[in-house]
């Protein structure tokens, strides 16, 4: 028992590697698999009509709902949502819908399989706020009230 303890001790960082490359290897692999429904119909994240707003979702999904996509990632954010109109803004967030957030990875949709994760449904303003820091939450609501927008953050 003590020389199994040792070895985990001694090679810590090697086996926190290991984790993270096996979980870099799954989320890759579930990438490649379409997800479906309770119906076998593929579920698409990104379902809006309109081609920005669908753009920007799916940015969203890369930059905020992938395992390991930390601060350096939210840039595309502001750039693309500041390309939006007022109507198209609210219409992102209609459209975005929610989706399954586990705070202890700061990921969603990934791991929402996994039974043993808590996971909570959020909105996309409430993943703002559990995802961007203080200056990227301010960055975003000058975006948001350059536009008229004080309802949505």
């Amino acid at each position: 028992m003590k020389s199994a303890l040792n070895y985990l001790k001694n090679n810590a960082l090697l086996i926190g590697g290991f984790i993270i490359l096996l979980i870099a290897l799954i989320e890759y692999l579930k990438n490649l698999i379409p997800r479906y429904d309770d119906t076998d119909r593929v579920v698409n994240t990104s379902t809006s009509k309109d081609d920005s707003v669908d753009r920007v979702i799916k940015i969203l999904d890369d930059a905020l709902g992938t395992f390991g996509a930390f601060n350096s990632s939210h840039k595309w954010i502001f750039d693309n949502i500041r390309s939006l109109t007022r109507e198209q803004i609210y219409l992102l967030h209609k459209d975005f819908g929610t989706r399954k957030y586990i705070r202890a990875t700061r990921s969603y949709e990934i791991y929402d399989m996994a039974p043993i994760i808590q996971s909570k449904i959020l909105n996309l303003t409430q993943i703002y706020y559990n995802e961007l820091d203080e200056a990227q939450l301010s960055r975003l609501k000058t975006i948001y009230e350059s536009k008229a927008i004080r309802d949505l953050l």
